[in-house]
């Protein structure tokens, strides 16, 4: 653990490898220790670098179906509109084609604060 912007938090590095399609990447996640939710988030690359490319703190967090997703990412803006599943079907995993979420039915209502 270590005081990050005041917070007792964990440091947490994920390197992606050259097969991933982001090759010699890595993601620094600092996890606020209370509350196990992600503050900021911080982008290198190379993945050895010492500055970061960007980074964005994460707040303004909700439920949407359930997942609870922090809607806000600082400089980079909110998510997308975003909706959550309870089932999909086997053509979203076996087609190339992108799927129209539109017409796939009965997804969640989407979340509130």
């Amino acid at each position: 653990s270590e005081n990050y912007l005041g917070v007792m938090s964990e440091v947490v590095d994920v390197w992606l490898g050259q097969d991933s399609r982001s090759p010699n990447t890595r993601y620094r996640l600092f996890i606020n220790s209370g509350s196990q939710m992600i503050t900021e988030c911080a982008f290198y690359q190379p993945a050895d670098s010492e500055v970061p490319v960007y980074s964005a703190q994460f707040s303004d967090y909700r439920n949407i179906g359930r997942l609870f997703l922090s809607s806000n990412r600082g400089k980079l803006g909110g998510l997308a509109p975003v909706s959550v599943f309870n089932t999909l079907p086997d053509s979203v995993f076996t087609s190339h084609l992108v799927p129209d979420w539109g017409k796939i039915q009965n997804p969640p209502k989407k979340g509130k604060k």
